[in-house]
């Protein structure tokens, strides 16, 4: 695991069998997460069982809101769309996207229009 540091041998075997146990419910994009199984335990101070109650619900949770899909999916209201100028301008030293907004147009009237 590259990005955990100093993990104590009986935390590892907990981290071991939690991957064991939910390797074949994940995406694989978790799947390549090494830090997800660590987070998940010391969450619970490496308690098993209550981080696979853990784990379990927000194995859940990204698929009741498909979380997994969520950028392919999602269409911005309408109001977004033609009032709400953004210019992708390139991307950061890491290939992060920077993105320009033009905040001074008629910001309030805007989030009058979102409301529901």
């Amino acid at each position: 695991m590259s990005l955990i540091q100093d993990i104590a041998t009986d935390e590892m075997a907990l981290i071991e069998e939690l991957k064991r146990r939910y390797i074949n419910e994940i995406t694989p994009k978790m799947r390549e997460d090494d830090t997800l199984w660590h987070r998940f335990l010391k969450a619970r101070d490496f308690n098993l069982k209550d981080a696979e109650d853990l784990l379990k619900k927000h194995i859940q949770f990204r698929k009741e809101f498909r979380i997994d899909h969520i950028l392919e999916e999602w269409q911005p209201c309408e109001v977004l769309a033609k009032y709400c100028p953004m210019k992708n301008i390139g991307f950061d030293k890491e290939g992060h996207p920077i993105v320009y907004i033009d905040m001074a147009a008629d910001t309030k009237g805007r989030l009058y229009a979102l409301q529901i």
